[in-house]
Parts: structure tokens; C-alpha cells; sequence
């Protein structure tokens, strides 16, 4: 099962895409398939997405908001360039406020 763990904050978002189940979990040999960040959210944002043995890819992008922040990681984490087949379940943890919220949403 493919994990996509959010961290947002006030301006940013990091990610990483992980690779476990429950032996794994038990093992702790989670497996990263992906991270990144983006910085600057709310003008011209910097992009940086990696995936497992891939180079590291760094853009720039005019990202409004946290919606379209995580938009352009949904797309990429989806697409053939993260090489990632899909993703079970997602993992948030927002900090835009002193407040924090943890869950795990499971996709059908």
C-alpha cells in the first residue's frame, strides 16, 4: 500500500509518498517512493519533487494557494514522471494554525 503523507504549513507543503503494510510496519522497512516541498505558497512558488531513484526535479509556478499547491503534487504524484502506481490512503498533518490536525483518509 502507497502512503501519501501531507506536512502543511503557512506557506508550504511537504510530501512523501511511502511504500508499507502491516509486516512493514512491523519491521520498520517502510519504503520511500517520493518527496518533496513546495515553498512559497501564495506567489511564485518553488517546486522540488524527487522520486525513487530519479533526479531531483525543481520548478517554479505562480501557485495561489495551498489548493493549488497540492494540486501540482497530485497531478505529478499521479503521472508517469513519479513513477508511483497508485496511492492508498492519505496522511495530513496542517500546522497553518498553532493547532494540529492528524488523520488518515483511505481512498477507494
Amino acid at each position: 500500500m502507497s502512503v501519501l503523507v501531507l506536512n502543511c504549513g503557512s506557506s508550504s507543503v511537504r510530501f512523501q509518498v511511502i511504500a508499507t503494510d502491516l509486516d512493514a510496519i512491523e519491521k520498520d522497512a517502510d519504503r520511500l517512493l517520493a518527496r518533496g516541498h513546495v515553498a512559497r505558497i501564495g506567489g511564485h512558488a518553488l517546486v522540488m519533487l524527487q522520486a525513487e531513484g530519479r533526479r531531483k526535479s525543481i520548478a517554479h509556478a505562480p501557485l495561489r494557494d495551498h489548493r493549488a499547491a497540492l494540486d501540482w503534487i497530485l497531478r505529478w504524484v499521479v503521472s508517469g514522471e513519479s513513477g508511483i502506481d497508485s496511492v492508498s490512503a492519505v496522511s495530513e498533518s496542517i500546522r497553518a494554525t498553532r493547532s494540529k490536525a492528524r488523520f488518515v483518509r483511505r481512498i477507494r
